[in-house]
Order: structure tokens, then sequence, then C-alpha cells
């Protein structure tokens, strides 16, 4: 059974954005003299424009605003510092306060409340795509990650790294094309009676942002990434997981 309608149309592949083009420019900048350039798969560059996007909506604080006018000298705008005007100076001062309150809450990273589920439900109930299987495999805690021996990632100051393991299985005789990322899920670890929300990664193999096309009877393996305090009771048989899709809170079953 499916809990979820339809996900929401994805930006596809070949859409390259702005954003990761600077990230793309960025590494091949990098490499210099001896050192060989980092090439990067078709489905590296699509994480990283899928990352890319997701980050920048996450960051800019004036999303909903759309197209900002150019705020330029004091004589360009002498006669729009109306209070009544979005782009006067006074509603800039309150941008800016709110900016300032955004980035304290994104910065403000840690243990928050857990929420109540609707449900109790399988990843397979929640995504329900046909064919394909998706299993928790294990967890662990560690100081740090490695992925391909080329990505690497640490926790930050304090903390260590819940890792949740899980396999991605095609059980039909056909390929599968996997699109969890149009979901929009977002995970959540229980842990000590606290949750934690899963972390934004380039990785290819994050549960959270997964886009891939899954060979018959190809089975491949995934990962979500929690950082948490280090001083958490490290008992993994008492580790929770929620996710949160279409606006509706489901526990997992583990």
């Amino acid at each position: 059974m499916r809990f979820l309608a339809q996900g929401r149309q994805l930006l596809k592949k070949k859409r390259i954005i702005s954003a990761a083009a600077v990230m793309l420019l960025a590494l091949n900048i990098s490499a210099c003299g001896a050192t060989p350039m980092i090439e990067l798969t078709s489905e590296e560059e699509d994480i990283i424009t899928l990352y890319s996007a997701k980050v920048v909506a996450k960051h800019n604080v004036r999303l909903a605003q759309g197209l900002m006018r150019f705020k330029g000298s004091d004589e360009d705008y002498a006669d729009s510092t109306d209070a009544s005007d979005p782009f006067s100076e006074d509603a800039d001062a309150s941008e800016e306060d709110n900016s300032a309150s955004t980035d304290a809450s994104l910065s403000a990273s840690g243990a928050q409340a857990v929420e109540d589920a609707g449900a109790t439900a399988t990843l397979n109930e929640i995504f329900g795509v046909e064919g394909l299987d998706i299993s928790y495999n294990k967890a662990a805690f560690e100081g740090d990650y490695v992925f391909n021996n080329y990505y690497h990632l640490t926790p930050s100051d304090g903390s260590d790294y819940l890792i949740m393991y899980f396999d991605v299985k095609n059980l039909s005789d056909a390929a599968v094309d996997v699109d969890l990322y149009s979901y929009e899920p977002e995970f959540t670890a229980i842990v000590d009676g606290s949750a934690y929300k899963s972390e934004t990664t380039i990785l290819p193999n994050d549960l959270a942002t997964y886009l891939t096309t899954l060979d018959a009877k190809d089975t491949d393996a995934a990962i979500l990434l929690f950082d948490v305090p280090s001083t958490v009771t490290k008992d993994v048989s008492a580790v929770g997981l929620q996710v949160k899709v279409g606006g509706t809170t489901y526990n997992i079953s583990l």
C-alpha cells in the first residue's frame, strides 16, 4: 500500500544550474601542475546540481520575495524610503534582522523535539517504487565517513556520526528508475529521546537524494548521516527513524 500520491516533478538530470557550474568550475580550476584534473561522472554532476539547488534555496532568506531591486546610492532611492516601500531602508533593516535570526536557526543544529508520527510504515510502503525493495541493514556510530576514498565527511566538534545503512534492491527482471529525491523526504533519527535531522550531502548514495537506475536484480547500498553529540548512548538497537513526506511524519519499521 502506498501512503504517498505521485511525487512532484523533479529537476531532471540534464538541467544544469549555474550553482552547479560554479562548483564544477572550482574543481577544474583547483587542478594544476602534475595534479590530474578531477573528472565527475554524469551521476555525480547530477548530485551536485540537486544539492546546489537545495542548499541555495535553504539559505536564501528572500526566496519568497523573488527578484529584488538592486539597492544603489542614496540618491538613486531618495524618494523610496517610505516604510511602506518593501525596498526601503527600513524594510531592508527588518529583512536583515530576519536574516540574522534565520542564520542563527540554521546554525543551531542539534537535538530537537520528536514529532508525533501519524503512522508506522516501511520505506517500501512510503516510496512505493514498483519492483524496488529498500531495507534497513545496520547502524553504527563513527568519527567520520569516507565514500570511495574521495568523499571524506566529518561531524561537528563534540559530535559523532550516526550512520544508517540501507540495501536498495531491484527485484524485477527489468531496469528500474529510482528517484527518491522527488519525494523531498526529511529523515530524522531518534536517539536518547531527541530528534536529529539527517545531514544534507552530495553523496551519490545518500538515501534522501537517491537518484539512479538499477539494473534487473541489482543491489545498491545507501546511507543516512546524522550529526549527534558524542555523549549519546551508543546503542544502535535503541535508535529510531522517522521520515516526513508530503507533510506527514511516519515512524519507520527498522
